[in-house]
């Protein structure tokens, strides 16, 4: 996914010995940046707070229901990731399975400093709040090419040949009887003459 980074200025600042350095992450070569959320916020950061009903979409077999119910944690407006694509200019809620390896989407992100464990730091943590699907085109060119490619793969039978092959494709119908079709079709007619009907 290429996402689309749309950077605010920082509010505070920090000197050069309050801050860890930041290393971005190198994926397939080239440099980039992971965003990420959590599912739920810890029970003890958010004890007065209100759980909000988790999506059935990001929580289909209950899992994270029951930790919430076991008071573990629970899910609030900053765990939510919303989920949209542009159709047309407008942009509409869409399921997680919408999205594609390859989708050309925008993100919307926050650049949180975090205390470090002894107070002393702080380092940068990058949430993820909403993605949106911008452009497919790149995946279902992908999608055709491998259809294409497989189908070129695929071994032919007679039954492929198509017309201008200069080729045809016989079909035999196999009839489960020890005698030939004709035979046996002979054989039925003549019995079915002997046979005496009542009128």
């Amino acid at each position: 996914m290429l996402a689309k980074l749309d950077m605010k200025p920082v509010v505070k600042e920090f000197a050069d010995d309050e801050w860890q350095s930041w290393t971005p992450t190198t994926f397939e070569g080239h440099r980039s940046f992971a965003a990420s959320n959590r599912m739920l916020t810890p029970i003890w950061q958010c004890r007065n707070a209100e759980s909000m009903p988790l999506p059935p979409a990001f929580d289909p077999r209950g899992v994270l229901s029951d930790l919430v119910d076991k008071g573990e944690g629970k899910f609030l407006p900053d765990n939510e990731i919303k989920l949209y694509e542009n159709i047309g200019g407008r942009y509409k809620k869409v399921a997680p399975t919408r999205f594609r390896l390859g989708d050309i989407v925008e993100s919307q992100i926050s650049f949180v400093a975090i205390p470090s464990k002894d107070k002393k730091q702080h380092k940068m943590k990058i949430v993820l709040h909403a993605l949106a699907i911008e452009d497919t085109t790149p995946t279902q060119a992908a999608a055709q090419k491998r259809m294409v490619a497989l189908e070129k793969k695929r071994k032919r039978t007679p039954c492929d040949l198509g017309e201008g092959s200069g080729k045809r494709a016989t079909l035999v119908r196999l009839t489960g009887y020890g005698e030939d079709e004709e035979d046996h079709v002979k054989t039925t007619r003549s019995r079915l003459d002997d046979m005496r009907i009542d009128q």
